[in-house]
């Protein structure tokens, strides 16, 4: 989906993550996961980490759909993006200093079909 045609569907995107409608998470992942994604790889240079930084982000607003309306709610697609990006580079920077939570432990790590990357 074009940033454009994002921008419109945007505020529907938000009331069915709301109403925990898993499609929607899917959609929001497609299109602000590589943007996470590379802003926690810039800081980790590191793939695992970047994508466990991703994964948690992105369980964040599913498991806190609450923040995604009323007044502190995000306008448009770019400033939970932004939200977004400034969340992963702070849990990166924690990565780096050595303040791991301990479910990105390396040997927590769950097979492929748990942590993956969000599939349509």
């Amino acid at each position: 989906m074009h940033r454009d045609s994002f921008a419109m569907v945007f505020p529907e995107l938000l009331t069915r993550i709301q109403d925990r409608e898993w499609a929607a998470m899917v959609e929001l992942h497609d299109q602000l996961s590589e943007e996470v994604f590379q802003a926690s790889q810039a800081i980790t240079d590191d793939e695992l980490a970047a994508e466990l930084i991703t994964i948690d982000v992105f369980v964040q607003v599913w498991d806190h759909p609450e923040a995604l309306s009323g007044p502190a709610a995000p306008a448009d697609p770019g400033v939970l993006s932004r939200a977004m990006v400034e969340q992963a580079r702070h849990r990166a920077v924690l990565w780096c200093v050595g303040e791991r939570p301990a479910e990105f432990a390396l040997d927590a790590v769950k097979p492929p079909v748990v942590y993956g990357r969000l599939r349509s």
